[in-house]
């Protein structure tokens, strides 16, 4: 049975600024409520999430928001090691 070492959420920002935000617990992540999050000026935001010191963060939910400027467009992938 493989496990997955790494997930990684990247985001494009293709019109606007958009923020990432995570998180392990709260279904709607934001600002202020996050376990993880990627805010840059850049167009590009990314979280890697790592399987690391005995934490499976990969055997429960992992939720995702997007926040963006009143005029945002932006693309989402998704990228991961076994």
């Amino acid at each position: 049975m493989q496990f997955l070492k790494s997930l990684s959420i990247k985001l494009v920002s293709l019109q606007g600024d958009a923020d990432l935000f995570v998180s392990f617990s709260d279904p709607n992540p934001n600002s202020e409520n996050y376990d993880l999050k990627s805010r840059r000026t850049s167009t590009i935001d990314q979280v890697v999430i790592e399987n690391e010191g005995g934490i499976n963060h990969f055997e429960r939910t992992i939720f995702f928001t997007i926040y963006g400027s009143e005029r945002t467009q932006y693309e989402v992938s998704f990228d991961y090691e076994f």
